[in-house]
């Protein structure tokens, strides 16, 4: 019997990787390729409903499955020490 381990698999991680940052400016949106290469990058200024933006732009570009990086502005979280 094999185990299978999702996250060690190399397939989503090596097609690229997604961010998003979300700031009181709007939302920008980059995705870089297996390469390094910036392979698409959008600024959003009011984006409305931003959960169906990205919806709509993962499905439209194929990015299921990729690893994704959030970027909070600073008045988005408060850090406690």
């Amino acid at each position: 019997m094999a185990i299978s381990i999702p996250w060690l698999k190399k397939s989503s991680a090596s097609s690229g990787r997604l961010g998003i940052s979300v700031g009181p400016d709007g939302l920008a949106i980059v995705f870089i390729n297996r390469r390094g290469e910036l392979a698409f990058y959008q600024f959003y200024g009011e984006p409305g409903d931003s959960q169906e933006l990205l919806s709509n732009l993962v499905d439209e570009h194929d990015w299921h499955d990729i690893p994704c990086s959030l970027v909070l502005h600073p008045i988005y979280y408060q850090l406690l020490l």
